[in-house]
């Protein structure tokens, strides 16, 4: 993902990214049908550069909550090794799939027909 597969959009006088539509199966879906990928690519919602700069005050809800991490495997946004690492920092119950899963096929997340779980050592929950 970077200024090849992004284009950066203002709205309400702040920047915001949004990943170009011809580009979103390989940089956020890969294992997702394209008739699925069509749509979420014309219907996504865009990114304020704040909400990936910007500086966080109190603790993360993730110390004291149970927390799940979706780990992409067949998408490029973010490398699955970084997403590990943010799991496992978390403490999370990993669900193997894909980013444009959790809009794609949410349910098949949650009711237990998705891809396999496996909980991180040290969950607190």
């Amino acid at each position: 993902m970077g200024p090849d597969t992004t284009i950066a959009i203002e709205h309400e006088g702040e920047p915001e990214l949004r990943i170009l539509p011809e580009h979103y199966q390989d940089v956020i879906a890969g294992d997702l049908p394209t008739e699925t990928t069509d749509v979420l690519a014309v219907t996504q919602r865009s990114v304020r550069v704040q909400a990936l700069t910007a500086e966080l005050s109190g603790a993360p809800a993730w110390r004291s909550l149970p927390s799940w991490a979706v780990v992409g495997t067949a998408d490029n946004a973010t490398p699955a090794q970084v997403q590990e690492f943010m799991a496992e920092r978390a403490g999370s119950t990993v669900v193997q799939g894909c980013h444009g899963q959790v809009d794609g096929a949410p349910n098949s997340l949650v009711e237990g027909s998705g891809p396999p779980r496996r909980p991180h050592p040290g969950h607190p929950g």
